[in-house]
């Protein structure tokens, strides 16, 4: 997705002592009569500040790393997934800037700098000024990294041909359309197709002028599958400046914007539009395949914001607020991308997601939807693992973490899991883990 993130620069010391003397920030906005008229409540706030020597280890052990490459500038913290993939990285994100520049005529731009960050946010990506990508081993957001990357590297581009407000209905749907799909590559037509079959389809005004709180993969899937539609009747060029010739008035919609555009470059209105592309879904050769992909990335993605809203509200794209990451760079400040949930009831629900992911793109479903079923439980009954399945990525989690392990990957098949771990740095380690009796026993794989 495209970053909406509101900065706030706040001198904190300041803050404290006017909220103390029961004053209003100077940084709250408003005028300085209207600051002396407002009733201000005061407020107490108790900070537990630490010493920097009471970090964890593998932070005061860490700082910013900067890797150059073809396309990019890439940003990591030492010590973690990225920095050992680092020449893995350059090889995949060079292929997707490539990929991506290619359908461009003659891009303005490269996308700069791409920071690498240990721990999950929102889908996985964001891109303004930089394009950040979330890179560790236990990603229980799923998807395919190359594709996120293309993803945000669209987004850059489109930044630099429309320097102004833009319908999220386009800047997403240019980005899924461009990469060749979603979190991975798809069918975008024939999955949009397969909504307005199932009856999942949302209707175009209401999904533009709602696109942010919409369910996520229908309006991805839709928005792609409308500009793929609309490239193919009108041609590219004429898609083009349609694009880039959006301009709002001060009351305008969205999808007035659009409908306004649509009249101009198409001569035809946004709700003709509508029922042209409809009639050509319809003639899009739909499989079961389609249909189960996109329920079944409907059903994932609802489990991982499920997850993320109880357990990791701090990841939730709705909650998402990324502080400005090369003033943290400079600062030596890590913590904001690094630090996550990590209990064992965590890592077990994430491993399970991250598990079920690997078995979509496998295109085992069933499997999926039994993994997803069974963390929907967990999260639903107040964390009790009550859950068979469940219970038992638990029990490996626990049996790891007590020999020392920190799992990454977990997949269990009847009384045998495999369990990629870390310890205390950031190589793999490949265990075997064993039912026995009610235990599960672990060892390593030389």
């Amino acid at each position: 997705m495209s970053a909406r993130r509101r900065r706030v620069d706040v001198l904190l010391e300041l803050i404290a002592i006017e909220i103390r003397h029961g004053r209003q920030p100077a940084s709250a906005g408003g005028n300085r009569a209207e600051k002396r008229r407002r009733p201000v409540r005061p407020l107490v706030c108790v900070l537990d500040l630490k010493p920097a020597e009471a970090q964890p280890p593998t932070e005061r052990a860490t700082h910013g790393g900067t890797a150059p490459a073809q396309c990019c500038r890439y940003h990591y913290i030492t010590g973690t997934a990225a920095e050992r993939d680092i020449d893995l990285i350059k090889q995949t994100a060079d292929a997707a800037w490539a990929y991506v520049a290619a359908q461009y005529d003659r891009p303005s731009r490269r996308p700069g700098d791409v920071d690498l960050i240990d721990r999950v946010l929102g889908q996985g990506g964001l891109a303004d000024s930089a394009v950040i990508v979330s890179y560790l081993d236990r990603d229980y957001s799923g998807g395919e990294f190359s594709q996120v990357l293309r993803h945000e590297f669209t987004h850059i581009l489109d930044q630099a041909r429309v320097h102004r407000r833009m319908p999220l209905f386009l800047l997403e749907g240019s980005a899924v359309y461009v990469s060749g799909g979603h979190y991975q590559p798809e069918p975008i037509a024939r999955r949009a197709a397969a909504l307005l079959e199932g009856g999942a389809y949302i209707p175009l005004r209401e999904l533009i002028d709602h696109f942010f709180t919409s369910q996520h993969e229908t309006a991805y899937a839709e928005s792609a599958a409308f500009i793929q539609y609309l490239v193919e009747r009108f041609g590219r060029d004429t898609y083009n400046r349609f694009f880039t010739g959006l301009h709002y008035t001060a009351e305008d919609t969205d999808s007035a914007v659009i409908d306004r555009g649509a009249h101009e470059w198409f001569d035809v209105g946004l709700d003709a539009l509508e029922r042209d592309w409809q009639t050509w879904l319809r003639r899009q050769p739909v499989t079961a395949a389609d249909r189960a992909g996109i329920l079944n990335s409907i059903a994932f993605y609802e489990a991982v914001r499920h997850y993320e809203r109880l357990l990791d509200p701090s990841a939730y794209l709705q909650n998402l607020w990324v502080p400005d990451i090369r003033s943290s760079e400079m600062r030596g400040l890590v913590a904001d991308y690094q630090r996550h949930p990590d209990g064992s009831e965590n890592i077990a629900l994430e491993t399970m997601l991250a598990a079920a992911d690997r078995t979509v793109l496998a295109g085992d479903f069933a499997t999926s939807q039994t993994l997803l079923d069974s963390v929907n439980h967990v999260l639903d009954s107040n964390l009790s693992f009550d859950d068979p399945l469940a219970a038992q990525y638990l029990a490996v989690v626990e049996a790891a973490r007590t020999d020392g392990y920190d799992p990454q990957r977990v997949m269990i098949a009847g009384r045998i899991a495999d369990v990629w771990a870390t310890r205390g740095d950031a190589q793999l380690i490949r265990l075997s883990a064993r039912l026995d009796g009610d235990q599960w026993l672990v060892q390593l794989i030389n």
